[in-house]
């Protein structure tokens, strides 16, 4: 069994249809045995991107109408559930996170959203992170996680 950790960007795509993201979610779902961790982060960062996406609104228009945004949010619930309840588990943070989440935007230079999976990945002993990311190309982890960019 292998534990992976998902960036958002493969969950987002695959909602878009990105043939790439579909392809990793098709693997995701054709091998059960392994563990697939997103962070309540992961899941915010959806929500957000995806309401952005569907709704075609800016951010004060959705903000300044809770009807029409509920109405896109549930369109995004119905769809993202599913997927979510069925194929990941959240993976938690603890008093040691933010030690790491410093430790590697210091020594990689990543943004924190991307230090964060890292952060978790080492805190959790996850060594393979799912990404469509390019950033991650250009770190040379010291620690044993595999930088997963095609399935």
């Amino acid at each position: 069994m292998k534990k992976y950790m998902v960036d958002s960007n493969i969950i987002i795509e695959y909602m878009k249809d990105n043939p790439k993201a579909v392809e990793v979610i098709n693997f995701i779902k054709t091998n059960p045995n392994n563990e697939y961790y997103i962070t309540l982060d992961t899941l915010e960062e959806i929500l957000y991107v995806l309401l952005k996406h569907f709704s075609k609104k800016s951010y004060w228009n959705l903000k300044n109408n809770p009807d029409f945004t509920k109405e896109i949010y549930k369109k995004i619930a119905y769809l993202l559930e599913p997927i979510i309840t069925s194929l990941f588990k959240f993976v938690s943070y603890t008093d040691k996170t933010y030690e790491l989440l410093f430790y590697v935007c210091k020594n990689y230079g990543l943004l924190p959203k991307d230090a964060l999976l890292i952060a978790l990945c080492i805190e959790n002993n996850i060594d393979n992170l799912i990404t469509l990311d390019e950033d991650f190309k250009k770190v040379n982890l010291k620690e044993d996680i595999k930088i997963v960019n095609k399935i």
